[in-house]
């Protein structure tokens, strides 16, 4: 237990936690297996109240590994829904794109003076940006890739290069 406690073998503190509560439930169960030597002489009480106890103590692991197991499952199941998710709405914008592309319709959202390749441009800079907030990377990702900026947008960009460029002079 000294060993896990400073440490810390395990990758996440979650697993160096867990990994301790196991250490110490192994310790308190093996404490009463010495209640099952000569040592202690009651009968009576070496099997009602230390076998409970011990059962217990069996139980309240078995319960903490099973909730370990359950919530990195859930985790698992949550992350690969997500993707399976995020890949469905990666394919439906490429078919929306890719039909805007062919047909040049919805127009009735865009400037009537947009060419095509405007508006798909105006698309994947809608899809980049659908979060609520501006992140510098893909403010970036759209200027590399040419995709159709505000004004705000360029402002923003301006502004975080600054703010960078004065972060890496410190």
């Amino acid at each position: 237990m000294i060993y896990i406690g400073l440490w810390k073998p395990r990758d996440t503190r979650l697993s160096n936690r867990y990994e301790l509560a196991n250490e110490f439930m192994t310790l308190v169960i093996s404490y009463h297996l010495l209640m099952y030597t000569d040592y202690y002489s009651n009968i009576e009480v070496r099997y009602t109240f230390v076998g409970s106890s011990m059962i217990g103590f069996t139980g309240l692991i078995i319960f903490v590994n099973m909730s370990y197991l359950l919530h990195f499952f859930v985790l698992k199941l949550f992350s690969v829904y997500r993707y399976h998710q995020s890949k469905k709405r990666w394919i439906q914008q490429e078919n929306y794109l890719a039909d805007l592309h062919r047909t040049g319709t919805n127009a009735s959202i865009y400037d009537p003076t947009m060419t095509v390749q405007e508006r798909i441009s105006k698309d994947r800079a809608d899809l980049i940006l659908q979060k609520k907030h501006h992140y510098h990377a893909d403010l970036l990702k759209m200027e590399q890739m040419g995709l159709y900026m505000t004004n705000l947008q360029k402002q923003h960009l301006t502004w975080l290069n600054k703010r960078d460029e004065a972060r890496k002079r410190k």
